[in-house]
């Protein structure tokens, strides 16, 4: 987003301020990360939720089958 501001013409005439070509493509540039970023994210939480998912399978089959071999005498 500074990329996007310093890409920018300063005037001392209305508009003081213009976009320039360069501006068009930090724009798009950064559009791109926030896009990526947010991919990045849902993606990362949804690998978390089907790890904790699995692991509580794992963890609920684990504690029946010391229950079992406690009544069991072992």
């Amino acid at each position: 987003m500074a990329a996007i501001e310093g890409s920018k013409e300063y005037f001392y005439e209305y508009p003081f301020i213009r976009e320039t070509p360069r501006t068009g493509r930090m724009k798009r540039i950064n559009r791109l990360f926030h896009v990526l970023s947010f991919l990045t994210a849902l993606g990362s939480l949804t690998l978390f939720i089907v790890g904790m998912w699995v692991t509580s399978d794992k963890v609920t089959k684990l504690i029946e089958s010391r229950s079992i071999t406690r009544t069991m005498g072992g």
